[in-house]
């Protein structure tokens, strides 16, 4: 299960990073045409501030399930050590 999340959570963290690099890219293409006026400038912020949302709350999100079902797990695994014992 560990291994499950933490490999989301890597893929997640790709994402961010290419995005971010994507937008960092355009930022500098905009300012190389004389085209990175205020509305640009707050676009770029907007998109940047929504990609970072939604991939930093998929990455909480794999890291509370993560969470959640090792807590299931030894949970039950406890329960199992009473049965039996």
């Amino acid at each position: 299960m560990r291994e499950v999340a933490s490999h989301l959570v890597e893929q997640l963290e790709t994402l961010l990073k290419k995005k971010l690099q994507e937008l960092a890219e355009r930022r500098r293409e905009l300012a190389a045409d004389g085209r990175l006026d205020k509305p640009a400038r707050l676009k770029l912020v907007a998109e940047r501030l929504a990609v970072e949302s939604v991939l930093l709350r998929k990455m909480w999100d794999a890291a509370r399930c993560y969470s959640q079902n090792k807590a299931i797990v030894l949970n039950s695994e406890v329960r199992s050590v009473k049965v039996d014992g």
